[in-house]
């Protein structure tokens, strides 16, 4: 009976469906760098204040991006915000969008957003500058 469950730990560990033994790591936004096209946010910024960061996840969070696509950002002639996620585990994530309308997380394709939603992270931007008097 014991090599039967030691058959299946290993099934499971090499599945992938048992990859974790002990509690779950729990990482934390520990800030964000920005880097924009526009000219009302020239220069690039690094947020690390709470606030601020709980915004801007819950901006990300919020949006839903679909349909992939295959727009070609060199033709796409709208501003552009680069926006990298650093994690208090040392990872980070890049997600990059073109005006309101298109989103792409790390080497991802291409996915369109809500313009409404989209709308929102030019809004954050605003306040931060405002807040620090760029």
């Amino acid at each position: 009976m014991a090599g039967l469950w030691k058959m299946i730990g290993w099934f499971l560990s090499v599945t992938g469906i048992l990859v974790q033994s002990g509690p779950p790591q729990i990482r934390v936004v520990t800030a964000i760098h920005i880097e924009t096209t526009a000219e009302e946010f020239p220069e690039s910024q690094i947020v690390t204040d709470p606030e601020m960061l709980k915004a801007f996840m819950y901006y990300l969070r919020k949006l839903d991006p679909y349909t992939a696509t295959d727009i070609d950002p060199d033709s796409f002639r709208a501003d552009s915000a680069y926006l990298t996620v650093e994690y208090s585990d040392g990872n980070s994530t890049q997600y990059t969008q073109l005006y309101t309308d298109y989103l792409k997380t790390n080497n991802g394709p291409w996915k369109k957003i809500d313009p409404e939603d989209g709308a929102g992270l030019w809004g954050i931007l605003a306040c931060i500058s405002e807040v620090r008097g760029i």
